[in-house]
């Protein structure tokens, strides 16, 4: 993990906490991907929990955020395991879904939403940075289905050739390339500002040393024992201890993998651990 002061905006850590306290920030960069102007912020939140199943399991959305037209946005920033984003847009759409139709309510309620990904590499090797998604038909391409999601990969590597002016500046403006521009130099007031902020500093180091002893704790009690079901009991108390910070599922299954002796756990593994096991979401 890097230290503290070599985050940037593009790191999860300080991108919810930075666009959570700014939303004017967080309305400018959404609008600039989308390519819209963003109407008044009425609720952001970062690290927003919605309960999905009965039995407590979740996603934790990066930051989330309404507008004054009832509009819900969903914006994560990903940094890797690309393959899995299709599915985890699938995952959380059905979750907004679920937390803004009131029971009973009909479904012309559900309301637009927009689920953005900011990823550092370009996830489809196209050479584009934007890829957008809607329901069409598949015998003809002109004829969407207008169910009001939209599903947005915003990469900040690419040729840039299918982007505005705004686009491309945005990703200087993320990437550090330009700290002159007025968004380029209040990104970089903000990072340097979280920097200095000893709250955010501390829980960083909190989760960096957490997350260091739960990996190695886990990997050292499987490594030790040399067994399969010291294995077992390793993963377990790496998947108790990381449950505590990382409550969405996919993005759970994402930190286990970081450890060398669980980077090959499947998903449906790791959902029989967190049945079996009981463990808070």
């Amino acid at each position: 993990m890097k230290s503290y002061d070599e985050l940037m905006l593009t790191d999860d850590f300080l991108f919810c906490r930075i666009l959570e306290k700014n939303p004017e920030l967080c309305k400018e960069l959404a609008g600039r991907i989308i390519g819209r102007k963003i109407g008044r912020i009425v609720t952001l939140q970062d690290q927003k929990t919605i309960q999905v199943t009965p039995d407590g399991h979740g996603i934790r959305l990066d930051v989330y955020f309404e507008d004054d037209a009832e509009t819900v946005y969903d914006i994560e920033m990903q940094t890797g395991h690309y393959e899995e984003i299709p599915r985890r847009m699938r995952y959380y759409q059905g979750g907004i879904d679920q937390a803004v139709l009131e029971k009973g309510e009909n479904y012309a309620h559900l309301r637009e939403s927009w689920i953005i990904f900011i990823c550092e590499k370009d996830v489809r090797r196209e050479g584009r940075n934007l890829y957008t998604y809607s329901l069409r038909d598949d015998h003809d391409p002109s004829q969407v289905m207008d169910d009001g999601t939209h599903r947005v990969l915003f990469c900040l590597e690419g040729n840039q050739q299918n982007l505005t002016e705004d686009q491309k500046q945005l990703i200087a403006c993320m990437t550090g390339a330009d700290t002159q521009s007025a968004l380029g130099l209040q990104i970089h007031r903000e990072v340097q500002e979280a920097r200095r902020t000893a709250e955010w500093r501390r829980q960083y180091m909190k989760y960096e040393y957490d997350m260091y002893l739960a990996r190695k704790d886990g990997w050292t009690e499987g490594h030790e024992k040399g067994r399969e079901e010291g294995r077992e009991e390793g993963l377990r108390a790496l998947v108790a201890t990381l449950c505590q910070y990382e409550p969405d599922p996919a993005k759970l299954l994402l930190a286990v993998r970081r450890n060398p002796a669980y980077e090959n756990i499947t998903e449906e593994r790791l959902k029989e651990i967190l049945q079996g096991e009981a463990i808070p979401s």
